[in-house]
């Protein structure tokens, strides 16, 4: 697959049979006349001031629509607990009630001898 690059932003153009005549990047044209005839001009950065707010009264509401303005958050940062607590059925469960379901426990009917697979000899 034929490409060529955009003179203007430098985005890769990819086609197959025809060149294209615009950048699919910019939009500009892509013949390299034109854009050495044009200047190219660096906008300016564009700076955004933001109006200084009077700091309003901490309040604390138990449904959190407490939440007037958003903190500059430059670093992430969390922390992790973790419990040590381990559980077992014995602590659930009271000891006298495994002794009292060990004795109540029936045991079990032996299993019924199998019967053999096949037909029956004749005797």
């Amino acid at each position: 697959m034929a490409f060529s690059y955009c003179p203007h932003c430098g985005y890769k153009n990819m086609y197959s049979m025809q060149a294209p005549k615009f950048c699919g990047g910019c939009g500009e044209t892509l013949n390299i006349l034109s854009a050495a005839k044009r200047v190219s001009v660096v906008p300016e950065k564009k700076t955004v001031s933001r109006p200084i707010r009077a700091r309003q009264e901490i309040v604390d509401d138990p449904d959190g629509t407490d939440v007037f303005d958003v903190p500059n958050i430059t670093k992430l940062s969390y922390s992790i607990e973790k419990d040590n607590n381990k559980f077992s059925l014995k602590d659930m469960i009271p000891l006298e009630e495994i002794q009292e379901f060990q004795e109540n426990d029936q045991p079990r009917t032996p299993k019924k001898a199998a019967k053999k697979r096949g037909r029956p000899k004749k005797s």
